[in-house]
This record gives C-alpha cells, structure tokens and sequence, in this order.
C-alpha cells in the first residue's frame, strides 16, 4: 500500500521550514503537494537529514513494531552521509583526525556489539564534549563526532534523533565548503544518492509490510 503524506499533515506539524518544503516539492515534481501526496513523492525533494526527521516524527509513529527497521536505516544513512564528508573534513582540517577515529570507532562497536569499550567510548564521549564545549574546532564537527558517540551509548536508543543531528551537520558543513571549494564534492553527491537509495528501500518495506 502506498504511503501518503498528505498537504494536510505536513501543515499539522507547524513546521518552520514547511514553505521550502512545498517550494521544493512544486519545483521538482512541477505541481504542488495535495492529499494525495506521497512519502516517496516528498523524500524525492528533501534533503536527507528532512527526511530523518520524517521518519522519526512520521513514520516511527505509524509503525512502532518496526523500531529495529529504523534504527538500523537511521544509523546507515547517517554513517553513509559521514562516509562522504569525512574527505571533505579532512582537505579543509588535513592535520585533525579526531573526527575520523571518533566515526570509525562508533562504527566499529555498531557493527560488532559484543566488542564494545565502554571505557573507549565514555573516553570518546568525553572528547567529543570537550570539543563542543571548548575551542580548537568547529562547533558542527565538534556536534557530529558527539551525536555518532551518543548513537553507541546513549540508553534510550534515539537513532534517529542522532542521525537526524549527524546528517544536519554534515550537510552544513558540505553548503557551507563547496561554494568555496568543489573539492571532493562527486565523493559527498554519490554518498547523498546511496543514502535517498536506502531511505527509498525503506519506504518499500514499510508499503510491502501495510499490504
């Protein structure tokens, strides 16, 4: 069954950013949304980090038997958009590969539970906030190495609160350097695609699962 995402319920969320959604939906499908707008049909349009925040504000709550879908959505698609920007990170910071080690070693413990450090991980944390709260880098990378760390730890599980975070701040980053530098841009667009290519797989599961 197709999921709708009608006009009126997008207006119900009293979203600040609601008429760069409609702008963007109307521009890219060529008419505007209506009731029998669909899911698929707003996430075409939406950056990536909207679209987590669809799928934690809309979806989860249509389908709450389905939270180990999209943890494990939230989390790929927030490490894919990491994947992508961590060059970019480190052409603009070459000597700083604090962010790196942070991702790679919360990926590690997704991956493989049982090997998890909690001493590495608390240490990691600790850094991550050091740095946020502190000077000697950016408030965004500071943001995006804390929320990866807090994916692994943080006890209520909010994945995709974090990716929702994860991905805000990369995106950030990537507007704010490729009107400077189109370095490393084609690595950050393919990993955008591979990221709209699993929250579109979602979609089908959630539709294959309502039939």
């Amino acid at each position: 069954m197709t999921l709708l995402l009608p006009l009126t319920t997008i207006h119900s969320l009293n979203l600040k950013h609601e008429d760069r959604l409609t702008e963007g939906y109307t521009e890219h499908h060529g008419h505007p949304p209506n009731e029998q707008s669909t899911m698929r049909e707003w996430f075409d349009c939406m950056m990536i980090h909207d679209c987590l925040w669809f799928v934690r504000h809309v979806l989860m709550p249509r389908f709450p038997d389905q939270k180990e879908l999209f943890d494990t959505v939230c989390r790929q698609v927030a490490f894919i958009c990491m994947d992508g920007i961590l060059p970019l990170w480190e052409t603009v910071h070459p000597t700083d590969q604090w962010l790196r080690y942070t991702f790679n070693t919360a990926r590690r413990f997704l991956k493989n539970p049982n090997e998890k450090d909690l001493k590495t991980l608390c240490r990691l944390r600790n850094d991550a906030e050091a740095a946020f709260d502190g000077t000697g880098k950016a408030f965004w990378a500071a943001d995006m190495g804390r929320f990866i760390v807090q994916s692994v730890v943080n006890d209520d599980n909010d994945f995709a609160k974090y990716a929702h975070s994860v991905t805000t701040r990369a995106y950030g980053f990537y507007h704010d350097q490729w009107q400077k530098d189109k370095t490393n841009r084609i690595e950050i667009e393919d990993a955008i695609e591979s990221a709209r290519q699993r929250l579109d797989q979602l979609l089908l599961d959630l539709e294959g699962d309502t039939q």
